[in-house]
């Protein structure tokens, strides 16, 4: 994701902050400096930092989950909506899926549970602490208890979203399920958007905040949806069927200013970008090429960006999901050996799908 940086890498995962996730702790910092001078700006920013803690152990949560399905989770970016764990791929096994979609929610479950057992219940529980950090204990447990209830709210793509879509694909096709939670999703939506401008009088005010919660659910169930489409228009298809056999890679220790050089002279958008025995690195397409800032030392590597590869065999569903997860609408294609033999795009994919209907 662009715009992140990486902060921390645990048991193989990278955990990245967004850029914008500064802003939001500026805005905290300036809220409680407001309500309490220097003193409020300090421990709005504590409890804010504590809560994001909480945020990054919920996704792994979903990725420990995921990984017992042999599922890889790349990395975890820290947004101001909150955190996003990069799965790979979702299970379509609603078994798998389920557990997957509860594992988040079930590690703030446990934090609630274990600041009860310190801290006790608010707004009485036992002075073991000093004033100060007994009112943190108490915000977080109340915090904690929040996440659980807003996350497993019904409204796809949040985790309430998937678990419905798992329990109804017990008795329905994939498509139909997905397509099923992400309406209701967008019907919430539209109650969070409506409650975010007008609020609810005598229980809540308007809060803009609920309009950027309302566009994100709103589009991330719409996203979904085209994606169930797309993958039940091209089933049993593979992607041998279109992928793209005529292209450049480039090496991934080659001089980034000889790259730049290479692509002036060639309009290929996107190069997957390999290791020196064809394998697959990432992808880094052309117009960021030519705008990179070649230094002495820097390699067309340094610039790639880490998508997963598909297999030639594989069914084109299999890249639709690597997309939609990934972010990336270029996947390098491999052969047995892991080498790079093509590439199929979103692009192409939408193609044959409407070729299909």
């Amino acid at each position: 994701m662009k715009w992140s940086y990486r902060i921390a890498r645990v048991a193989g995962i990278d955990v990245r902050v967004h850029a914008t996730f500064l802003l939001l702790i500026g805005y905290w910092g300036l809220m409680g400096y407001q309500d309490g001078g220097s003193r409020g700006a300090i421990d709005q920013v504590i409890f804010g930092s504590f809560l994001f803690l909480c945020v990054v152990l919920h996704e792994f949560g979903h990725a420990f989950a995921a990984r017992g399905y042999g599922i890889r989770t790349p990395d975890i970016t820290l947004l101001p909506i909150g955190g996003v764990a990069r799965l790979e791929r979702m299970p379509e096994n609603p078994r798998q899926e389920l557990v997957i979609a509860l594992a988040g929610p079930m590690v703030n479950v446990a934090i609630a549970a274990a600041l009860w057992i310190v801290v006790g219940t608010p707004p009485t529980g036992p002075r073991i602490f000093d004033s100060g950090l007994q009112e943190l204990g108490f915000n977080l447990l109340y915090a904690n208890i929040f996440l659980v209830v807003f996350n497993l709210i019904p409204a796809f793509p949040m985790d309430g979203g998937r678990v419905l879509r798992a329990l109804l694909s017990f008795w329905l096709p994939h498509p139909t399920a997905t397509k099923i939670a992400a309406r209701i999703g967008q019907g919430l939506a539209l109650v969070f958007a409506f409650v975010g401008l007008f609020g609810i009088p005598g229980y809540w005010s308007a809060n803009p905040f609920l309009l950027f919660i309302a566009m994100f659910i709103f589009m991330g169930a719409q996203q979904e949806t085209v994606f169930a489409d797309m993958r039940a228009a091209v089933a049993g298809m593979r992607i041998t069927d279109a992928m793209i056999t005529r292209f450049h890679t480039l090496s991934a220790d080659l001089p980034l200013a000889q790259a730049v050089e290479e692509a002036q002279r060639d309009m290929q958008s996107v190069y997957p970008v390999t290791d020196s025995h064809l394998r697959p690195v990432g992808v880094v397409p052309r117009n960021e090429l030519l705008q990179a800032t070649a230094s002495p030392h820097s390699t067309v590597g340094s610039i790639a960006h880490t998508v997963p590869s598909v297999r030639a065999d594989a069914l084109f569903g299999e890249a639709f999901v690597l997309m939609q997860e990934s972010g990336s609408p270029v996947l390098p294609v491999v052969n047995p050996a892991g080498q790079v033999v093509g590439i199929v795009s979103l692009n192409l994919l939408r193609e044959r799908a409407q070729a299909r209907r």
